[in-house]
């Protein structure tokens, strides 16, 4: 109910419409891309908008992307990557260059990375790279006054996606040109409305062998990232996966070993994206 008092209902019912395929089930959250109030409400409305928007609604993602609001900014771009879309990165990286907290940085490059990554790399570890402008004042002196120009100036280069052509080669790329590389590369292969994660084609199957091989590693933790998305896309009850916050990894394991002998398994098609196991964007 889009009028509900409570706006934990309202995204809760947008939640259950969109498990049962609901056209435009998703709508009512975009009230809530400004929501200051209650506490974690733009945040989570933001996320859930980029597991159930079917492709034909994620401009309202990139709308934020590109806003005001720099809260919204940071994440609209974890609502980006969950949904995948790559023709969304542009706008994320645009996002990035706007931030004016290492924080949003981190946030915004870390979701950058998970799309266009197979594993955190040189993207991730630029993500928090700080080169604050110098800000202007009515008391510096002509010269000084053209330098921060030609630095705002650069500093909009960079957002608007540099091609790289007469870069030195010896130098270290920055994050803008890791990122258009990546992105540019990624296009080419796929397209550039794929459906991404990890640095590839996004797909179901893929995923869970990944986080099957993930989960049977002692030296790896965490799996709540990867226990949403699995479910998300899915369906598949995945609430016994932790205990106290701490990961289940037999039951984990037994789990995504179950999904992937099942025929349920082959009939999540490469480069597709679904909610609870429905298709979006058909």
């Amino acid at each position: 109910n889009r009028s509900n008092a409570n706006p934990w209902i309202t995204l809760a019912a947008a939640v259950e419409r969109a498990k049962r395929g609901i056209a435009a089930a998703e709508v009512p959250l975009i009230d809530f891309f400004g929501a200051k109030e209650p506490f974690a409400l733009m945040r989570v409305a933001l996320l859930v908008y980029g597991d159930v928007a079917p492709k034909s609604r994620l401009d309202a993602l990139e709308t934020v992307l590109l806003g005001d609001d720099a809260e919204a900014r940071k994440y609209a771009a974890d609502g980006a990557a969950l949904s995948g879309a790559l023709r969304l990165v542009p706008s994320m990286l645009k996002a990035w260059n706007r931030a004016t907290h290492i924080g949003d940085r981190e946030t915004i490059g870390f979701a950058i990375s998970d799309m266009l990554e197979p594993e955190p790399g040189p993207i991730a570890s630029q993500a928090n790279v700080w080169r604050a402008p110098i800000p202007a004042s009515a008391n510096v002196s002509p010269r000084m006054a053209a330098f921060i120009e030609a630095q705002r100036h650069a500093a909009e280069a960079e957002a608007n996606y540099p091609s790289g052509e007469g870069d030195d080669e010896e130098d270290e790329p920055d994050f803008n040109h890791l990122v258009s590389r990546a992105y540019h590369e990624l296009s080419a292969l796929l397209s550039p409305d794929a459906v991404v994660l990890g640095g590839a084609e996004w797909c179901v199957r893929d995923f869970a062998e990944k986080f099957l091989r993930a989960v049977q590693r002692p030296d790896a933790f965490g799996f709540i990232d990867m226990r949403h998305r699995f479910e998300a896309s899915t369906g598949v009850d995945c609430r016994a996966f932790f205990h106290a916050g701490a990961p289940q990894r037999l039951v984990i394991q037994a789990t995504l070993e179950d999904f992937l002998q099942s025929t349920a398994a082959s009939a999540f098609a490469r480069g597709q994206r679904y909610f609870f196991g429905r298709p979006l964007d058909l």
